[in-house]
């Protein structure tokens, strides 16, 4: 007696898969299994055969800009981008270059708390204008 056993037949999705470094950039268009990993995605592409150096295992992943983690699933018609490492941390980068420049004074202002008060009252407080002719004369 045989026993006949159902195959059931994954639905097939199209994605992108895009990395770039300063010299070339590739998208690999391909198909995988609905309900795939991004990650398993990005190594189905055989975009490391393009990128010897790509380390799939250590990158981070993204889909139009936007982070998504190696673990999500990939969906119909996404794009998925492999970003490269930073080279340089861009808070540091900004520190060192600030402390090169030279540094601008500042001006001194004066101290107005009448500005102050103004603002707390929430309208203005101006002297009539017979009194500011009467201050410049």
């Amino acid at each position: 007696m045989e026993q006949k056993t159902e195959q059931k037949t994954v639905p097939m999705i199209n994605i992108e898969v895009a990395y770039a470094t300063p010299e070339r950039q590739k998208i690999i268009k391909c198909k995988v299994a609905e309900g795939t990993t991004v990650l398993d995605a990005a190594k189905q592409s055989g975009i490391t055969d393009i990128f010897l150096d790509l380390d799939l295992d250590n990158a981070d992943f993204g889909s139009w800009s936007k982070p998504k983690p190696a673990t999500s699933t990939v969906t119909e018609g996404q794009r998925i981008e492999i970003y490269r490492p930073l080279l340089a941390d861009p808070k540091e980068s900004r520190r060192k270059r600030a402390e090169k420049s030279p540094r601008r004074e500042r001006r001194e202002r004066p101290n107005r708390p009448e500005r102050a008060e103004r603002k707390r009252r929430g309208r203005p407080e101006r002297k009539p204008k017979e009194e500011t002719k009467k201050e410049k004369e």
